[in-house]
């Protein structure tokens, strides 16, 4: 089974300190299982791996209980986390660079946060990209949520506006073989 880097997780749990309060943490862990609710609340290291279902878990439960159960809040999220996950030095980085610099060094670093699948830049210029997600295992609405959100906020934090996304193929509901996405911004 594939996983993810635990940073994935913890950045989701900051959020919902931040955006709902303390006890939105109280309640959301006693939504979760218990083999969960052990994972998050323990010694988990930002730079460890924890289950990819983990992160599913994790995006359902915000959602349900905080959204409105069609993980449109899994964008959201993830725009916090992208930021969050964000050393200093990187977000210096990214304020120097382009939008297209940065997206077409995403895909070198898809791995680094999960051990399944591709990130291809399909295309990208100064006001477009086409990104896919390619050979995940297993495929899940949440990713593609998350990811939308990722990049929506990288796409920000190196100078993009007015971001448009949206979700072109997925291998789940739209019949495809991968899931494409389809960012623009000003």
């Amino acid at each position: 089974m594939s996983r993810v880097k635990a940073s994935t997780v913890l950045t989701r749990f900051d959020y919902l300190s931040k955006v709902y309060g303390p006890r939105a943490k109280e309640r959301f862990l006693a939504e979760l299982s218990e083999s969960s609710r052990k994972q998050i609340t323990g010694l988990v290291l930002p730079q460890a791996w924890v289950p990819f279902e983990l992160y599913v878990e994790v995006n359902e439960t915000i959602d349900r209980l905080f959204g409105k159960g069609d993980l449109a809040l899994c964008v959201e999220v993830s725009k916090y986390a992208a930021e969050a996950n964000l050393p200093t030095l990187y977000k210096v980085f990214y304020r120097l660079s382009s939008v297209a610099f940065i997206m077409k060094k995403a895909a070198s670093l898809w791995n680094v946060h999960y051990d399944s699948g591709t990130l291809v830049v399909k295309d990208v210029d100064r006001s477009h990209a086409l990104l896919t997600i390619r050979g995940f295992e297993p495929p899940h609405k949440t990713l593609c949520f998350g990811f939308r959100g990722w990049a929506a906020r990288a796409i920000e934090l190196s100078g993009g506006r007015h971001v448009y996304h949206d979700e072109a193929h997925c291998r789940i509901d739209k019949g495809g073989q991968d899931c494409d996405f389809r960012f623009e911004w000003d």
